[in-house]
């Protein structure tokens, strides 16, 4: 059965051990640790025997948000995708429907209504969260099976093949009012930041984040959560004699980046676009393992068919 005490701090605290499994929870009231310990040990019961647990889609996304996402990289995006799914107005049309009753048919439905607003990229993105939620749902007993692993995906669209050139560098560089000197206002960190790029193929927070030094970037935080040492070509060294720190956040450094690209008249690329921009020049002069290890791709397909973009023709050249 459930054991309850009291903490000094005043506060219930529930500790669970049945068949094995144990579990535990802290509540302001003595009745809540009951009621939880309770529960907790009915669907301990029921996992056991096979049986289903009971609750709604709703349920188990709340749970995923509390439990589950902030032990992730990207908790902050998986908890504004589930609060988006638990809305009134566009939310899931099944999330009050009990994880079990979940059918294929709901999530096929759902996925045609949002590929009319959305492209498939994020309506896949999306897919992924609810699948992993629903995998979720399964070890707690909130269903059988996890009805996305049913559902057909959308096609990705074709990878971007936007290459930003030096015209257009310099047109960006310009509207933020950059110079080869320390910076005086956060548009020429900016600046700074985006040369950064197009001579390292850092990400943007890689840039903004990174410890460099003499001839090395120390990259601690990554996307795929490995540190990552980063190459400094002469010309980023050089950079960094004017700015060897950033002061400016993500979310600042993309508003004014999309500001300036509209200032200077110019459309169709992101700061983003910079990494592979870099990547593709670096692939004239370094092979492709040397290459993921200066992108810090441990697929190298994914580097060739998402960042490698060379053009046919530009290849054609170099075949003369």
């Amino acid at each position: 059965m459930a054991y309850v005490r009291k903490l000094p701090s005043g506060l219930w605290r529930v500790e669970v051990e049945k068949l094995g499994v144990r579990d535990s929870a802290t509540f302001p009231k003595k009745a809540q640790a009951d009621a939880w310990g309770a529960q907790t040990e009915a669907e301990i019961l029921a996992r056991k025997r096979g049986l289903v647990i009971r609750k709604s889609l709703r349920h188990g996304l709340e749970r995923y948000a509390d439990e589950v996402s902030p032990a992730k990289k990207n908790a902050k995006w998986e908890r504004t995708r589930i609060a988006f799914f638990c809305s009134d107005d566009f939310g899931l049309p099944f999330v009050d429907k009990a994880a079990d009753a979940v059918t294929a048919d709901d999530v096929g439905g759902w996925r045609d209504l949002k590929l009319t607003v959305n492209k498939a990229s994020t309506v896949n993105r999306d897919m992924n969260l609810l699948s992993s939620i629903f995998t979720a749902c399964v070890g707690w007993g909130y269903c059988h099976a996890n009805p996305i692993a049913k559902t057909k995906r959308p096609p990705d669209t074709s990878p971007r093949q936007r290459v930003i050139t030096w015209r257009e560098i310099r047109a960006v560089l310009r509207a933020l009012g950059w110079r080869m000197a320390p910076p005086e206002t956060l548009q020429q960190e900016v600046g700074f930041a985006f040369l950064m790029a197009l001579h390292t193929a850092m990400r943007a927070g890689e840039v903004l984040g990174a410890e460099y030094g003499q001839a090395v970037a120390l990259l601690r935080d990554t996307k795929n959560g490995d540190a990552r040492r980063v190459p400094l070509s002469p010309r980023a060294q050089r950079l960094l004699k004017h700015c060897p720190s950033f002061t400016v956040s993500a979310g600042s450094l993309d508003a004014l980046f999309r500001k300036a690209r509209a200032r200077a008249g110019l459309s169709g690329f992101t700061f983003h676009d910079g990494r592979a921009t870099a990547l593709t020049r670096m692939a004239r002069r370094l092979d492709v393992m040397t290459l993921a290890k200066v992108s810090g791709h441990r697929d190298v397909n994914m580097l060739l068919n998402t960042y490698y973009r060379e053009s046919a023709e530009s290849i054609g050249l170099r075949l003369r």
